[in-house]
């Protein structure tokens, strides 16, 4: 599982323009970072940041007491006067880092708990981006939907056990298919957790020959435009398919935020109709409380 967005297949394409690894070192050493989270976040400020660039993602390393911590950068955010100037992003980002660092700490309970929202939002909205890439009948198209689907709950599952069963269940409770669709679809997949795996997943499945020829880089860039970033950083998107600690940050904030409710991943939770979304909401609220 990935946990850094640098380790991601688009964040790994900035952790040298971003000086990623030489600003871990530094975080590691550092005996002044501000405590936002009980659970072990810590934040970089204006007034405590080394001179370091920022940097998008969330980073969860040791500190310099060997303690597992997680470091977002504020910055974006919170101006020199100590103004947060963009609370929508703000508070993903921070619930996206607690997230992060439960996953640190083998810690995946409110992820899963929230699964059932967070897998039909990523299998529909996706789903939705490749339907316009090509033409799908309705059958192919909720085969893609299943695929997406298989991927996502792999994301957070263990090869060794038994993840097809899991993910049969998740996926039925998600989208509502029946479990013998279900079961066929992804009986020969194997198990799927990469972006590669699960593009030959799309591009090779019998049913799906009208994906033969997507590539990596369409995959993700059907990815990028399912959710926006009001920083700018038009990379959490695109990192997020690969981590699920980012993507239920998303979504929660999909459901929260009017300024994401007509972004694609906002249009599948649908909040507005769709009353169930009600407990993702109150779930990740208890969350933040519990800290």
């Amino acid at each position: 599982m990935i946990i850094n967005g640098y380790d991601t297949t688009v964040g790994s394409r900035f952790k040298v323009k971003d000086k990623a690894t030489e600003t871990i070192r530094m975080l590691q050493s550092s005996d002044k970072l501000e405590l936002v989270d009980q659970r072990g976040v810590y934040a970089i400020s204006h007034k405590n940041d080394y001179n370091l660039p920022p940097f998008i993602f969330p980073i969860s390393t040791q500190n310099y007491m060997r303690e597992k911590v997680t470091i977002f950068d504020q910055r974006p955010y919170i101006n020199k006067e100590g103004r947060n100037v963009n609370l929508p992003e703000y508070n993903v980002m921070l619930l996206a880092a607690c997230l992060q660092q439960d996953l640190q700490n083998n810690q995946t309970t409110l992820i899963k708990s929230v699964r059932p929202f967070t897998i039909k939002a990523f299998a529909n909205a996706m789903g939705r981006k490749l339907e316009r890439m090509v033409m799908l009948d309705m059958n192919q198209s909720m085969v893609v939907r299943v695929i997406l689907a298989y991927y996502y709950v792999c994301l957070l599952e263990n090869s060794r056990d038994d993840f097809s069963f899991v993910a049969q269940n998740s996926i039925h409770a998600a989208l509502r298919f029946p479990i013998p669709f279900i079961q066929e679809t992804i009986k020969d997949l194997g198990f799927v957790n990469t972006l590669p795996e699960l593009l030959n997943a799309l591009t090779t499945h019998p049913a799906l020959q009208s994906l033969s020829r997507l590539d990596l880089p369409g995959l993700v860039q059907a990815g990028t435009t399912i959710f926006f970033s009001t920083s700018g950083f038009k990379q959490l998107t695109g990192a997020a398919l690969e981590m699920p600690a980012l993507f239920t940050a998303l979504c929660w904030g999909a459901a929260t935020q009017r300024i994401y409710q007509n972004t694609m991943i906002g249009e599948e939770l649908n909040v507005k109709q769709d009353k169930r979304v009600e407990t993702f909401i109150s779930t990740v609220g208890y969350y933040f409380k519990s800290a």
